[in-house]
């Protein structure tokens, strides 16, 4: 059996209000691998980082044991984590629609304007204004998908450094603008959880259907409830 993660540790570059933010991240959080070619998602947290002080920290803190896996050809290191929810502090979050073609990236923006490319920078993208429409579109091939990143801190060992969790989840695009609300309310001190929520239902041919979702809550200011 061969496990593989997707994306490897790298720079982030995050809009947020118009401005980018390059962030160097120590490791990224996901909950889906390929096994055997097919993707899986899993329940608990997974965090990938090249870092073996990074790990065994990340083990301490979330719980779990460390291992190592292929990413990209290379030998990084990977916590399975037990835990569906962690705590995390300040940082950013943002969600970008993106259309790839056969030639690359041929639509960017954050659902108003255009991000990409510099000539079109800050020009109207022409997407709709309602999420569920642009969902639609996307699922027709006609519009851009949803990309949602974070980055932040553990609340458990905040020098340690930024991590990062990325998701097309359309359901977490959704919650990112009032999530940002109750940040920006509290000069983005906020202590935070990510967390996986299971999400099961019955379709009409009675066959079931189950996932996990990303959530991100906001609990309230870091300086009282977080560490330090």
């Amino acid at each position: 059996m061969t496990v593989a993660l997707e994306h490897p540790c790298k720079p982030e570059v995050l809009a947020l209000g118009g401005t980018s933010i390059r962030r160097e991240v120590v490791g990224q959080f996901q909950f889906g691998c390929v096994i055997d070619n097919r993707p899986v998602a899993l329940p608990d947290w997974r965090v990938t980082t090249d870092d073996s002080g990074v790990a065994a920290e990340v083990a301490r803190i979330v719980g779990g044991r460390t291992e190592s896996a292929l990413i990209n050809g290379s030998d990084p290191l990977e916590v399975v984590t037990e835990s569906p929810s962690v705590q995390v502090g300040p940082g950013g979050i943002a969600t970008h629609m993106k259309l790839w073609g056969s030639r690359g990236l041929m639509h960017h923006c954050d659902g108003v304007v255009f991000l990409s490319p510099d000539g079109a920078r800050g020009r109207p993208c022409g997407c709709p204004r309602l999420m569920a429409d642009r969902k639609e579109q996307a699922k027709l091939g006609r519009g851009p998908q949803s990309n949602t990143v974070a980055i932040f801190r553990l609340a458990g060992n905040y020098d340690m450094g930024d991590f990062r969790f990325q998701s097309i989840s359309w359901k977490l695009a959704e919650t990112v603008r009032d999530v940002r609300g109750e940040l920006a309310a509290l000069d983005d001190s906020t202590l935070c959880e990510l967390s996986l929520e299971a999400v099961e239902f019955g379709t009409k041919s009675g066959r079931r259907v189950s996932y996990y979702k990303p959530v991100v809550k906001a609990l309230g200011p870091w300086r009282l409830e977080g560490a330090g």
